[in-house]
């Protein structure tokens, strides 16, 4: 893999320099990440990215600016990260290339989010030529989210010559910037609870080990804190542990329009990262709005901006006939949020764990057999 992607990252530079030499005007196709571009793929039961691209040549000086930024970063992965084993952040990435001028035009990225979408382009481009490649494979890192794992899942790490072991507390151990670097050693989990809190993750994790969880215990839950929105780190990981050991994925999210964007991404997948197919057909969402008044969860009143937030989703092509739309029209009837730890104020701090995951959870695993 590293010399086809340094064999690949050369050719660009090769027809750059040949077409410039050649008085020809050079060009670089980018995907366009509208929402409008985002096509229904009725195999994967997703939303994947459509053939709408945007071009940019070096006709105009804004458009010179990014094909040189490019070109850039493309020789900086060739020769300081892939060929010295070494790897950057994304943070990093921008840092190094804020003050940089050729031949007295200023290319520095203005922010983060210009050098951000760089990568993302040139992931793109290099997907055309090496399938499925992700910025991981070429050194490119985001900064640690966060995100943790907590179960009965080994993995076994060869840069690093180390065993994961993911059960060895309830905090879990961080999930892996490249997922894809590990290999999979042993998992005896039977699905994936992914969790959006931190304090209601820590709360399950922890209920869990101590054996206060008996009964979601023996439904044997590999535990993943998103950490709200999750990464495309989180993301990846479990959709490989989906694709490679057949876990379904079940979501349990605040009752609120941060959850029902979550599920959304995750399940039906964003324009922004649609090109690598991240979203997961087999997400489930814990989630019923209905729940709020079922079980009495102290709620919020809904701020009219948020009311029309949600309004705005049921028009998303994602949403339309789906689960989340129903879920959405259910919060904007009862037009109150709840956040997952009212469960502790209006039972007890173990009624999620030890009554209500464990009845939802059956039911939503029974419902797939």
């Amino acid at each position: 893999m590293k010399n086809k992607i340094i064999d690949v990252i050369t050719k660009i530079g090769e027809d750059m320099y040949n077409s410039l030499a050649a008085g020809a005007v050079y060009e670089i196709t980018t995907p366009s990440r509208s929402v409008k571009n985002l096509v229904f793929d009725e195999a994967s039961g997703t939303y994947i990215l459509g053939d709408k691209t945007t071009r940019r040549s070096i006709k105009k000086v804004s458009e010179l600016k990014t094909i040189l930024r490019m070109a850039m970063v493309l020789r900086y992965i060739r020769d300081e990260l892939i060929s010295k084993n070494d790897i950057a952040t994304l943070r990093e990435l921008y840092y190094l290339f804020k003050n940089v001028d050729v031949g007295g035009i200023e290319i520095g990225f203005g922010d983060q989010g210009e050098s951000n979408l760089l990568v993302e382009d040139i992931e793109w481009i290099m997907r055309k030529h090496i399938p499925g490649v992700t910025r991981e494979v070429f050194h490119i890192v985001p900064e640690d989210s966060g995100a943790a794992c907590f179960g009965p899942l080994k993995m076994y790490d060869p840069v690093e010559k180390a065993t994961i072991d993911y059960s060895t507390t309830s905090d879990g151990v961080s999930i892996p910037l490249d997922p894809y670097r590990p290999t999979i050693k042993s998992c005896e989990a039977r699905f994936i609870l992914a969790i959006e809190t931190a304090g209601m993750y820590k709360r399950v994790a922890l209920a869990v080990k101590s054996g206060k969880a008996k009964e979601l215990a023996e439904l044997k839950p590999l535990l993943i804190s998103t950490k709200g929105m999750p990464s495309r780190a989180v993301r990846l990981f479990m959709k490989r542990l989906n694709a490679e050991l057949g876990l379904p994925i079940l979501l349990f999210t605040d009752y609120d329009f941060g959850g029902a964007r979550i599920y959304i991404v995750c399940r039906y997948g964003a324009a922004k990262t649609a090109y690598l197919e991240l979203a997961n057909e087999k997400i489930i969402w814990v989630n019923r709005m209905s729940d709020i008044e079922e079980y009495k969860l102290p709620s919020e009143p809904m701020s009219e901006k948020r009311l029309n937030d949600l309004k705005k989703l049921l028009n998303d092509p994602r949403v339309k006939n789906t689960q989340a739309g129903e879920e959405i029209r259910k919060l904007i009837e009862i037009r109150r949020e709840a956040e997952q730890q009212a469960f502790a104020a209006s039972k007890d701090l173990y009624y999620v764990t030890n009554k209500f995951l464990p009845r939802r959870l059956k039911e939503l695993l029974g419902a797939m057999q």
